[in-house]
């Protein structure tokens, strides 16, 4: 502090001055915590909705799963930064049997670096900064399933 103290007004002004300069050329800085919130949240909100998907599932077990994803754990604060698609598989006696739920950034030319985000009816979830839907292809976030090892 004493060498703060120590400079003259212009080497003060000049010292606050690239300061503020570095700061505003390391933009990532502010991005960063914007993209980690997003996606923690987008997380959350996937293992919610298939949370809400096996329990309805388990309410009527001959019907599988249901047909339309349900709208109810949707985020309202996330719908600017993340678009949810709900992607059913059925058998040939229509029963729906398995799924996948996409988390899309809405805006993938913003900058943000927002991942593409993807849970498989088994709770394993997939990531990827290309802009596509992530698949099993993909780097694994994490794993529900155990590994019979």
């Amino acid at each position: 502090m004493s060498l703060f103290l120590g400079l003259s007004w212009i080497d003060r002004l000049v010292l606050l001055l690239t300061l503020i300069v570095a700061i505003l050329a390391w933009p990532e800085r502010f991005v960063w915590g914007h993209s980690s919130a997003a996606e923690s949240h987008a997380v959350v909100t996937l293992r919610m909705l298939k949370t809400d998907l096996e329990n309805t599932r388990n309410k009527q077990p001959r019907d599988g799963y249901p047909r339309a994803m349900p709208t109810t754990n949707l985020c309202v604060i996330l719908h600017p930064a993340y678009r949810f698609e709900y992607v059913p598989s059925s058998s040939p006696d229509g029963k729906i049997f398995d799924y996948l739920i996409h988390a899309i950034p809405a805006r993938p030319d913003c900058g943000c670096c927002l991942r593409s985000i993807t849970i498989l009816d088994d709770g394993r979830i997939y990531y990827t900064l290309d802009t596509r839907p992530a698949t099993m292809l993909d780097q694994l976030l994490e794993s529900s399933v155990r590994d019979p090892r």
